[in-house]
């Protein structure tokens, strides 16, 4: 809808987005987990140190305090058109996911 186009795997996102630096962490963003400079795992970063987060195959998403795992930790940001809503795009979608999270 909003034009966002990430590819399948987490480390193909980590290595296809720019990175933020982890206290310009904004709602939207993506949060990266990396063992070994291996992305592993993707979340999505709601703001005030928590994530929207399937924790494994099978889990259903829930709100959830960011990982503090021996970890890399690394935040990144997709580009989104500004035709298309820009940052609001991403809030709109962390709405909408905070409605199914109830």
């Amino acid at each position: 809808k909003y034009g966002i186009n990430l590819p399948r795997t987490s480390a193909s996102m980590a290595a296809s987005i720019p990175r933020v630096a982890s206290k310009q962490a904004q709602p939207g963003d993506l949060v990266f987990f990396a063992k070994n400079g291996r992305v592993h795992h993707v979340g999505i970063y709601a703001g005030n140190g928590m994530m929207w987060n399937s924790p494994h195959t099978g889990s259903h998403v829930k709100l959830q305090k960011v990982w503090r795992t021996s970890d890399t930790i690394t935040y990144g940001r997709p580009s989104i058109p500004a035709a298309k809503g820009g940052m609001k795009a991403n809030a709109y979608a962390l709405s909408l996911l905070s409605k199914q999270g109830k």
